[in-house]
């Protein structure tokens, strides 16, 4: 880093003002009647700081940075002109005019690089501008042309005291230089909310907060190799981002020189304290971050059955995982640990803790060629049926057998989990997440049950369920028809008519603990799909742990069905299992709350096909 930085270790401060010791004297813009002041640390005229590896970077004002100042609902460029200590504001243009010099007017003040802006708006308390350069990267954090800073002042006698704060935040990228070819280039993505850097940026005056003001912005940031400046065997480069909250993913990929060829290089989930203003983040990339598999692993493929059936025909389960190397394939080692665990989970909640004794569960070894779970050729599955069928038929059984496989991923993958079902009763799941309740929701309630979400999809708050086309009323009829599938959401809103009457009128008084009743919001839509129950494990599987009971209800003839042949759908045998679920009463299904909740980034509605996967 240049000698105009000045590290200091200190406490981190938080940003929100930059501090200037009372030894400090202001740095000074001239050219206009009114003196305007900007934060001065020691030793430097710094334009700002920011907190790098727990210490205080001060980075220092360059020459020809662009202040743009507003007052009156006008806007005038200054450039920055550097001597020593001092920083010196001069009008950008022979036409920006003077601050007026009147006590108590405000001004607002922004540092941003890209001085070719299209255009600006002065809207009551919102500044928006739309920024018309994209080039927003740098080569060394003293030289931040990305940085986007904020201020506001009040003139008084004369002078103008501006404390900037940033809105920005900072990505530190660090790759092997014999990763990168001559011409190749690094991009840094967002995952979830698309907000790398802002092509039209508002500004609410009174907070200094970016607002959401027909926004538009980049997903993707792309750095050019000049960018990049040398740290012994490394690249390391700065990259400014809009801050991040926890759940975002950043991913580092690598272009050639056509932008069209990429590969994965790194890739960190936002920390719990998300991405804040002024703070860097450190994306560091090294060849022994990645493990590669031997090519001829004689443990690819093979099967271990985890748990054998005492009673009934035998239902089969298979678990297997995407992304482990062959380091993982040992006996008892990393592979076996975390299919166990899955296994686990899955028989974890009722009525499968009950009836666990009634399923085979096999493990199927699936060697990927490295665990990047984001280079898709390295992949042993990369969500192709074709692949996953191939490892199932390796455990021997007839192709007349339902194919329940579910599949776990080595790491948290920056994907929504989700499952494929048919008709017939196969189903794949992909646990892309690894949270505890995904097994549960995806592969008990989804793929085995064919249960349906209880949650509204974002976007469908203010949605009607429509009559036909996915997730529609024909669609939840047609899965009623062939397997009593959904029988947990329904679009009739009568106690009379819904799928889960009976526990509204001749279970009544045995299921008041759980308040069944008729909720609007399920299916992924706000209005006119409607669930039993307030909560429960198909609505919000980040809280819930529990099945409600018309869900458990079809889960128990499903096992029955499957492990005795017995499709009478027989409630008595339902109620009398129950008795045990009854007696615990599930406190959560007594929220006073009436909506669904929207659901979470950790998975997604299942696809369903009608018919079989071999069809």
């Amino acid at each position: 880093m240049k000698n105009k930085i000045l590290l200091f270790c200190l406490a981190i401060i938080a940003l929100a003002t930059s501090c200037v010791s009372d030894n400090d004297s202001p740095a000074v813009v001239q050219g206009d009647d009114v003196r305007v002041f900007t934060t001065k640390q020691v030793g430097a005229a710094t334009r700002t700081s920011v907190i790098e590896d727990g210490t205080t970077a001060h980075i220092v004002w360059n020459d020809g940075d662009r202040v743009m100042l507003f007052q009156n609902g006008e806007y005038h460029g200054y450039n920055a002109r550097v001597q020593n200590d001092e920083v010196t504001f001069v009008p950008a243009t022979s036409s920006s005019k003077k601050l007026e010099n009147t006590d108590g007017s405000v001004v607002y003040a922004m540092y941003n690089p890209n001085t070719n802006m299209s255009s600006i708006h002065i809207d009551g308390s919102v500044i928006s501008f739309e920024n018309s350069q994209t080039n927003v990267l740098t080569n060394s954090i003293d030289n931040l042309k990305g940085d986007i800073l904020f201020a506001m002042g009040t003139i008084k006698d004369g002078e103008l005291n501006l404390q900037f704060k940033h809105m920005m935040s900072m990505v530190r990228i660090r790759i092997p230089i014999s990763e990168m070819g001559v011409n190749d280039m690094i991009a840094i993505s967002t995952q979830v909310n698309q907000k790398a850097w802002p092509i039209s940026l508002a500004i609410d005056v009174a907070t200094g907060e970016i607002v959401e003001n027909e926004p538009q912005y980049y997903s993707a940031i792309f750095i050019e190799k000049k960018n990049f400046i040398v740290d012994e065997d490394y690249y390391v480069t700065y990259v400014p981002v809009l801050p991040q909250q926890h759940g975002e993913m950043l991913h580092v990929l690598k272009y050639d020189s056509s932008a069209k060829t990429s590969k994965s290089v790194g890739y960190r989930a936002v920390p719990t304290s998300g991405l804040k203003p002024g703070v860097v983040y450190a994306i560091n990339y090294s060849k022994e971050e990645y493990e590669t598999s031997n090519p001829d692993d004689p443990n690819d493929g093979k099967v271990v059955q985890l748990q054998a059936h005492k009673d009934g025909n035998g239902i089969p389960l298979v678990f297997m995982g995407e992304g482990f190397t062959s380091s993982t394939m040992d006996e008892g080692g990393k592979y076996e640990q975390v299919m166990r665990r899955e296994m686990e989970r899955f028989f974890d909640v009722e009525p499968y803790r009950t009836y666990r004794d009634l399923f085979d569960c096999y493990m199927v070894k699936a060697v990927s060629k490295s665990n990047d779970l984001y280079n898709s050729d390295d992949l042993a599955f990369n969500e192709e049926k074709q692949m996953v069928e191939n490892y199932w038929k390796k455990i021997g059984l007839p192709d007349t057998e339902k194919m329940r496989v579910i599949i776990t991923y080595n790491a948290e993958y920056f994907a929504r989990s989700y499952t494929q079902m048919w008709t017939t009763g196969d189903f794949i799941t992909y646990d892309m997440n690894n949270h505890p309740n995904l097994v549960c929701h995806e592969a008990g309630g989804h793929g085995f049950a064919h249960l349906f979400d209880e949650y509204i999809e974002g976007g469908n708050e203010k949605e009607w369920i429509p009559e036909t086309g996915g997730n529609s009323k024909t669609s939840l009829d047609q899965w009623w028809n062939y397997s009593y599938g959904g029988a947990n959401v329904d679009y009739h809103a009568t106690p009379e008519e819904v799928h889960w009457s009976k526990f509204l009128t001749t279970y009544k008084d045995l299921y008041e603990f759980e308040n069944l009743g008729i909720y609007q919001g399920a299916y992924t839509w706000g209005y006119g799909a409607y669930r039993p129950t307030v909560q429960s494990l198909m609505n919000n599987n980040n809280l819930y742990h529990d099945f409600n009971t018309p869900s458990r209800e079809q889960i128990f003839y499903r096992i029955m069905e499957y492990a005795y042949g017995d499709k009478s759908r027989n409630t008595e045998a339902f109620i009398e299992y129950d008795a045990k679920n009854r007696a615990t009463s599930v406190s959560s299904y007594g929220s006073a709350a009436t909506r669904s909740v929207i659901k979470p980034l950790e998975n997604r509605p299942p696809i369903m096909h009608m018919g079989s996967p071999r069809e």
